[in-house]
């Protein structure tokens, strides 16, 4: 039986705050007004051609969460570019906002991290690196 490998990216929205200064802010908590939500995702299995894609304009929020969890709670491997510190963190935090438990656990495949580690790119930003291999974007 193979692996289910799930390639996986979130957009979200910026955290909307109250501040008294431009420069150099400072901003606590309690100047939040509206805090950072997922916006959209999107997924593709590895082998399969059809990319799913969800958003709150297209779906009620919920259901495109919903959606991210049962695909998550599938998946064996998770490829991602800097998911392990963004988006799967994101992610399990509108899980439990939904109040849903954690999906079954999966290997972090975190291509950022890999180059990172490996490689001395100018910069680590994927467009950077897809530019400077010529791949097809």
């Amino acid at each position: 039986m193979r692996p289910r490998v799930l390639t996986l990216d979130i957009e979200t929205s910026p955290h909307l705050a109250y501040t008294y200064d431009l420069y150099d802010a400072r901003i606590t908590p309690d100047k939040i007004v509206t805090p950072s939500r997922i916006l959209c995702w999107a997924g593709k299995w590895l082998g399969e051609s059809k990319v799913h894609f969800f958003s709150e304009y297209h779906n009620d929020p919920g259901e495109m969460i919903q959606a991210a969890w049962s695909f998550l709670n599938e998946a064996d491997v998770l490829i991602t570019y800097n998911g392990v510190r963004f988006d799967v963190p994101h992610l399990m935090r509108s899980f439990i906002e939904e109040g849903m438990p954690p999906p079954s656990p999966w290997i972090d495949l975190d291509l950022y991290l890999i180059n990172r580690r490996r490689y001395k790119w100018a910069s680590n930003r994927l467009g950077y690196i897809t530019e400077q291999l010529e791949l097809p974007t």
